[in-house]
């Protein structure tokens, strides 16, 4: 029992002691200087293994700054509607490619068929200006042909009185 008093009354001094250094006049400020100084005291009325097991247990900064679960619900409420806010301008900005992608997309497709148009139109001219010249020259061919029948038809008769003429 006079173990257990003595327990009673050093957690009683030491939770005074944690206030004492801990807190100004309800304003926390935790410094190294004050953690250093409340384990020197905790070392002295608990002992060294307690003292840093206690210790241990504590923060590493204020407890003003340790989360709460409220903390963490209003967080990842605030999260969350970031998140969709994203969403929404990611799927507008989406939508504002698309439409711009597909109009470009288009403007290509009619040049692309107006430039093929244009060679279709140019290789027509290019094969009406090749069958003009296969004509010309296929006339000038024909021509040429019937001079040179012509001229044979006509070369034959003498041909043959100059080869009698010679035979005799």
């Amino acid at each position: 029992m006079v173990v257990g008093t003595v327990l009673v009354a050093r957690f009683r001094s030491l939770g005074s002691l944690c206030t004492a250094i801990a807190h100004k006049e309800n304003d926390v400020a935790i410094t190294e200087a004050s953690r250093f100084q409340l384990h020197q005291r905790l070392k002295e009325t608990l002992g060294e293994n307690e003292a840093l097991t206690l210790m241990e247990h504590l923060p590493p900064v204020g407890w003003a700054d340790v989360a709460t679960k409220q903390d963490l619900d209003q967080l990842r409420l605030h999260i969350a509607k970031d998140m969709e806010l994203l969403e929404v301008k990611l799927r507008g900005e989406a939508g504002q490619q698309g439409t711009s992608l597909r109009g470009e997309i288009a403007q290509l497709a009619a040049d692309l068929r107006a430039e093929m148009a244009q060679l279709a139109t140019d290789l027509r001219a290019e094969i009406h200006q090749t069958n003009v010249r296969v004509a010309e020259l296929d006339a000038t061919l024909s021509r040429r042909l019937w001079r040179q029948t012509l001229a044979l038809v006509f070369a034959i008769p003498t041909m043959t009185s100059v080869m009698v003429s010679l035979l005799q």
